[in-house]
């Protein structure tokens, strides 16, 4: 996970910047790496999921200054979940410390919040962006899931074939193949999943969109295709090797701020928040602050009564119950059935009675003590 400053002094040649993670040291965009290492979970992980591996390269969007990655792996386990992660400098030089990820409303969960910010310390305004890249391990099959529609390929001399559009779900789809590419994608809603299918887990990472304001390549989506092949940048064609160690298989998932003009002394912030979970198959439908939606939350008419079914990938550990609902929003009836993780599908099959002015059914999750946490997902009854 790299995050890197991208832009220009206003009128000027750049000045210098710093960004930070919430919770660990500041570090300088020119001088400093760190690595965020952990396991969510004990003994032999049930499921694995590799969403971040060290930097191979380095790269600088920011003009005249050198940029290196701030690299976090994680390793998606089973439960219990612990709370605490180490960091680890990429070089003895740097010190070590830690931090705490503090259990959500006394739910365990696997979400780890990043707040980046960018801070003039130079003496000129400048005009700047910020840009966190994920980078995907792809030695096995690995999907890139994006609410878009529209879409171009950056980098890359040969065109890449294996993107899907669904236009009329507003999806897009990438599935790694080894060969070198890059896309602006114009996402339309503020989340991106990183599907294995194989191992049927996902990592989903969400960020704020700014739809009026101007972005860095015109999209806040980028997804870099580290393979073989050429592309040209600057009137230069750049040969990507074939060895192991110069062409590793990797997708980079690279979230944009949109364009921030700052002066002298001030700073821009920006978050992200990564989310990991279980899925069902390739089945992806949407996202939202508690689950990955693999199948909506549908209402299906059994004579008398009404079958509540969907499919979804938690975020939490919790309760779940569902909750019937009149047309004007008062509860009618709440059923609890059963306590779910992120390491297993939630599958919802439910039978409710028709009652009298039934307007609409809601799946809850509960903390272990009780309190609500969060509303996974809502379906209305039809008259």
């Amino acid at each position: 996970q790299s995050v890197r400053p991208s832009g220009t002094a206003r009128g000027q040649p750049q000045g210098t910047g710093k960004c930070a993670i919430s919770a660990s040291t500041s570090c300088s965009v020119r001088k400093r790496a760190s690595v965020v290492s952990g396991t969510v979970g004990s003994g032999t992980p049930s499921h694995g999921l590799e969403v971040a591996h060290a930097g191979r390269r380095v790269r600088a969007k920011l003009q005249r200054a050198e940029s290196v990655p701030i690299t976090f792996l994680i390793v998606f386990g089973a439960s219990p979940f612990p709370s605490r992660w180490e960091i680890r400098s990429a070089t003895p030089s740097y010190r070590i410390t830690s931090i705490d990820f503090p259990a959500k409303n006394g739910a365990r969960c696997t979400c780890v919040s990043l707040s980046m910010f960018a801070h003039v310390e130079g003496l000129r305004p400048v005009r700047w962006a910020i840009w966190q890249v994920t980078q995907q391990a792809a030695h096995h099959p690995l999907i890139i899931f994006a609410p878009a529609k529209r879409y171009r390929q950056v980098f890359g001399d040969e065109p890449f074939d294996h993107i899907e559009v669904d236009a009329a779900r507003g999806f897009w789809k990438l599935e790694y193949r080894n060969q070198v590419a890059k896309f602006a994608v114009e996402a339309e809603h503020g989340w991106l999943i990183a599907l294995r299918p194989e191992a049927q887990v996902a990592m989903v990472e969400r960020f704020p969109l700014f739809p009026s304001l101007p972005y860095p390549d015109g999209a806040p989506l980028e997804i870099w295709v580290n393979g073989s092949g050429t592309f040209t940048i600057h009137n230069d064609r750049i040969r990507m090797g074939n060895s192991p160690d110069s062409c590793d298989p990797f997708i980079e998932t690279e979230i944009l701020s949109p364009f921030a003009d700052l002066d002298p002394g001030q700073q821009y912030t920006f978050p992200v928040t990564w989310q990991c979970t279980v899925v069902s198959g390739q089945a992806v439908t949407g996202v939202n602050s508690c689950a990955l939606v693999s199948h909506p939350l549908a209402v299906k008419p059994e004579g008398g009564h009404f079958r509540i079914i969907g499919v979804f990938g938690l975020f939490q550990c919790g309760s779940l119950e569902v909750v019937t609902l009149d047309r004007s929003g008062r509860s009618l009836a709440t059923k609890a059935f059963g306590d779910f993780t992120p390491l297993e599908l939630c599958r919802v099959d439910q039978v409710v009675r028709n009652q009298p002015d039934l307007g609409r059914v809601s799946i809850r999750l509960r903390a272990a003590a009780g309190g609500l946490l969060r509303t996974v997902a809502e379906a209305s009854f039809s008259p």
